[in-house]
C-alpha cells in the first residue's frame, strides 16, 4: 500500500500539484527504509520549488538526523546524505555569482552516487 501511495504523491509532484502530493505522503506510513527516504526527498523537492524555505530547512534537518540514526541503509547514507548536502548549498547559493553556480554544477554532476543529480542540476538553471 506504501509504495501506491508512494506512486500516488510521485504523479502529483509531476503535475506540480504540490498539495496534493504532500497530503498523499502524509497518509502512509512508511516502514520501509527506502520508501521512507524516497518519501522525505519528493517532500524536499516539494519544499524546495515551492519556495517554502524555514519548512525545507527544518526538514533538511530531521532528514540528516533520520539518515544518521539508521546506519543499516549502508551504502544509501551517502546518496541521501549528498541530496542534502547540496540542497543546503542550493539554498545558500547566490545565483548572481555565476561562478559560485558553475563550481556547484561541476560538483554535482561529478558525483558518483547521487539519485537527484538531474534534480539538482535543473535547479541550477
Amino acid at each position: 500500500m506504501e509504495n501506491f501511495i508512494l506512486g500516488l504523491a510521485r504523479v502529483a509532484y509531476a503535475r506540480r500539484d504540490f498539495k496534493t502530493a504532500l497530503l498523499n505522503l502524509q497518509r502512509s506510513d512508511y516502514k520501509g527504509l527506502i520508501n521512507n527516504l524516497t518519501a522525505k526527498t519528493l517532500q524536499l523537492k516539494i519544499f524546495y520549488e515551492a519556495g517554502s524555505f524555514d519548512l525545507l530547512e527544518n526538514h533538511l534537518t530531521g532528514m540528516k538526523n533520520y539518515i544518521r540514526r539508521h546506519t543499516s541503509i549502508g551504502y544509501h547514507s551517502t546518496n541521501y546524505g549528498l541530496i542534502v548536502a547540496y540542497t543546503q548549498q542550493l539554498m545558500g547559493l547566490d545565483f548572481r555569482k555565476t561562478e559560485a553556480v558553475e563550481a556547484l554544477r561541476g560538483k554535482i554532476a561529478g558525483e558518483e552516487v547521487l539519485t537527484e543529480n538531474v534534480w539538482l542540476l535543473e535547479m541550477l538553471g
